[in-house]
């Protein structure tokens, strides 16, 4: 599975943004006060539970080229989980945030 995270800076966060739209899933981690989030741990799985991706994310942004399809991610960030479905569809790029109120 094909993905790109970082954003750890201001070139860097930039460029990501710039490239979300080119990949079919485009996840941004967000903090308090909207602080940006790295060293999130994905997981994501397919429609039969099948883990399509495992990874840690470098920065705020995780970009991730997927097929068309319904998807469960899982991210972790000291050691409190969110999960959400995705529908990845064929025609363009989908888009999660994740927020932890943790300092």
């Amino acid at each position: 599975m094909s993905y790109v995270s970082g954003g750890v800076g201001q070139d860097e966060s930039t460029a990501l943004e710039r490239m979300r739209s080119h990949w079919p899933l485009s996840m941004q981690f967000i903090g308090p006060s909207s602080d940006f989030l790295a060293d999130i741990h994905v997981r994501i799985v397919d429609a039969h539970n099948k883990e399509v991706l495992h990874a840690d994310s470098q920065g705020p942004f995780m970009l991730v080229k997927l097929r068309p399809g319904q998807y469960t991610v899982h991210a972790t960030y000291k050691n409190r989980d969110q999960t959400k479905t995705v529908s990845v569809s064929s025609n363009g790029a989908t888009r999660a945030a994740f927020y932890w109120n943790v300092e």
